[in-house]
């Protein structure tokens, strides 16, 4: 069984530092069995106890079904999809979330209130809570899971212009008006695979990402520089905006995304 003391020394183990935001994704389950109820609260605690008074934590606090299904959006007591660990922290009182109906941010410490407040409209603008990470140097922290895909590959292919991306303006209902956001979402249409072996070969082979990691329980800790991260994927997709596929998807004209009629050079199929 895991213990309390385990957790801490394996934080310290990966990295973790006083005063540091991160932006923390997990799956506890896959660390194995622990020796407390309350679990979230204790590795809550562990963490927020390295990283100090001037230390954030961050989460992604997806609420999709709200987008999906069209549903009245109420903030924070809109409960995530992203699972339980993120719903503790966005359940805390004195946690701040960025305004977004699908893909919002929760964030409790020092930074919290600068990250999630004065968004703009879309999930991966200049103005979201990512880049406001990007601009505090933050460190990505992923307990259970692996490090080779995160949030900011997505902000990447935003940024790019990935060819397979594409922005969607939705009406979403709030408690006393509705109100316009943008999203940019991957097309569902085509096979869009992630070639997850290609991309962990690349990060480890360059210098330029340090990848830090510790054993705890049945599974790992890593830490790494959001930063360091971000302008790897960002510098590969620039040269190659299917960087991150196994394959690029056979588009098909007529139907999002569709990057023109070049008759043939783009592997374009005709409907």
């Amino acid at each position: 069984m895991i213990t309390k003391r385990e957790i801490r020394n394996s934080l310290l183990r990966a990295g973790l530092k006083k005063d540091m935001t991160l932006l923390m994704s997990s799956s506890l389950i896959s660390l194995g069995r622990i020796h407390f109820e309350n679990y979230y609260e204790i590795f809550f605690n562990e963490i927020m106890r390295i990283i100090g008074k001037k230390g954030t934590l961050c989460v992604n606090s997806y609420t999709t079904d709200v987008v999906r299904y069209n549903k009245i959006y109420l903030g924070k007591k809109t409960p995530s999809n992203a699972g339980g660990f993120d719903n503790f922290l966005r359940g805390l009182k004195s946690s701040f979330i960025s305004d977004h109906p699908a893909h919002s941010v929760a964030a409790y410490g020092y930074n919290a209130k600068y990250i999630c407040s004065n968004n703009g409209p879309n999930n991966y603008d200049l103005n979201s809570p990512y880049f406001k990470l990007l601009n505090l140097k933050a460190k990505i922290l992923r307990l259970g899971i692996d490090y080779d895909i995160n949030t900011f590959a997505h902000v990447a292919e935003a940024l790019c212009g990935v060819p397979y991306f594409y922005c969607k303006w939705v009406k979403v209902k709030k408690k006393n008006n509705n109100k316009f956001y943008s999203m940019y979402v991957r097309h569902l249409g085509y096979d869009l695979t992630f070639n997850r072996k290609k991309l962990k070969r690349d990060l480890n082979s360059n210098i330029k990402v340090k990848i830090k990691n510790s054993s705890l329980g049945s599974g790992k800790v890593y830490l790494l520089d959001a930063n360091e991260y971000f302008n790897h994927i960002k510098k590969k997709l620039s040269k190659d905006p299917h960087y991150l596929l196994k394959k690029i998807p056979r588009y098909k004209k007529g139907l999002i995304p569709y990057d023109g009629p070049s008759k043939g050079r783009d592997g374009v199929i005709k409907r």
